[in-house]
C-alpha cells in the first residue's frame, strides 16, 4: 500500500511467475556486451528518473493518475 505522506514507508507484495527454463526462460551471468549495459542502465534511468521532481509526473495530473492505476494495482512496471 502506498504511503503518500512518507513514499519510502510504502509497502507492497510481489508474487512472480515461475520463470523456469521449461517455460522459455533462461538467465544470463552479468551482461556480456556493452550494448546491453547502456541499454540496461538507459531503462533503469528512464524508470527512476520519471519520479524525480520536475518531472512530468509531478506535473501533469492524468500521466500521474494513469501511472498510480498501474504501477500500484500490480506493484510493479511490468503486467
Amino acid at each position: 500500500r502506498p504511503d503518500h505522506s512518507d513514499p519510502m514507508k510504502s509497502k507492497f507484495s510481489f508474487l512472480f511467475a515461475d520463470y523456469a527454463p521449461w517455460n522459455g526462460w533462461y538467465q544470463q551471468w552479468l551482461l556480456q556486451e556493452d550494448e546491453e549495459c547502456k541499454a540496461a542502465l538507459t531503462t533503469l534511468a528512464k524508470i527512476h528518473a520519471f519520479f524525480w521532481n520536475g518531472s512530468s509526473f509531478w506535473d501533469d495530473a492524468d500521466a500521474a493518475a494513469e501511472l498510480e492505476a498501474s504501477i500500484w494495482e500490480s506493484g510493479s512496471y511490468v503486467q
